[in-house]
């Protein structure tokens, strides 16, 4: 799995930009920090999440997507200050948020799924776009 973590909203869309720029279907996640002490989320459904996403990617025989990641912390994510919850275009609602995305914005939204159905069928829509 092609994966890209970043540390702001603006870095995140930066690279969102350069990799619709290479032809490169995009991805965005929004998820749960993880906690040092633990090595998990905080974020329960992120620790479903997560690998069922990779399992579903690791499907792929092509390498011709990208998943942009961005680690939230708990105070983060409930902040009603958050970059991510203000942007017009993502609108994080809670977490893990999955997204297609585009040069211009948001194509398609996951949000809080923990079925490998829904995961699936999501990934699977993307790539026949």
């Amino acid at each position: 799995m092609k994966l890209v973590d970043v540390h702001s909203h603006e870095d995140f869309w930066k690279q969102v930009k350069d990799s619709c720029a290479a032809g490169k279907v995009v991805f965005g996640l929004c998820t749960g920090s993880i906690v040092p002490e633990t090595g998990k989320s905080w974020c329960g459904d992120c620790n479903v999440f997560d690998p069922i996403l990779e399992n579903v990617l690791h499907e792929r025989e092509e390498d011709d997507y990208i998943v942009i990641r961005i680690y939230l912390d708990m105070f983060e994510e409930d902040a009603l200050s958050n970059s991510f919850r203000e942007d017009p275009k993502l609108r994080l609602k809670g977490v893990p948020s999955f997204y297609l995305m585009s040069q211009s914005g948001v194509m398609g939204k996951l949000q809080e799924a923990t079925s490998e159905k829904a995961v699936r069928d999501f990934v699977e829509a993307a790539f026949d776009m």
